[in-house]
């Protein structure tokens, strides 16, 4: 429940904004549509340099295909969610692993990750700066 004063959507962009789990917005296409800062920060792209691109870009080789076809039966509504031990490309050619999830949201897929290396390096940093103050106005 959110605090009082708070909507929901603010609620729901602050968790986005400040959750230590990476996380996407994908279209049917594949294509990335938005992407919360602990995404960002485990693959070492900024969000403008992901937004655009095919999320087999950013997939190793070892799992295009299964995720390629797992994400084909969610959007054709064979399968409700899928989640897998994927391994990332990150911007320096690096391979890392992260717990995905994938669920249809909305018109878009959503892909959470979560123990991606640098997510929660990034969180801590993030939240420490900010004070009470900051965090009530980011909220209003």
């Amino acid at each position: 429940m959110a605090p009082p004063g708070v909507t929901k959507s603010k609620t729901a962009k602050f968790l986005w904004d400040y959750t230590r789990e990476g996380m996407a917005l994908v279209s049917d296409a594949g294509y990335i549509k938005h992407v919360n800062p602990a995404f960002c920060a485990a693959l070492g792209y900024a969000d403008r340099d992901l937004i655009g691109k095919h999320i087999s870009e950013i997939t190793n080789s070892e799992d295009q295909e299964t995720d390629s076809v797992k994400f084909q039966q969610l959007i054709s509504g064979e399968i409700k969610t899928y989640s897998m031990n994927k391994k990332w490309r990150t911007k320096f050619g690096r391979a890392i692993i992260g717990e995905l999830f994938a669920r249809r949201w909305v018109d878009d897929v959503l892909i959470y990750t979560s123990h991606m290396p640098g997510c929660a390096d990034l969180t801590l940093a993030t939240s420490s700066v900010m004070d009470e103050a900051e965090k009530e106005e980011y909220l209003d």
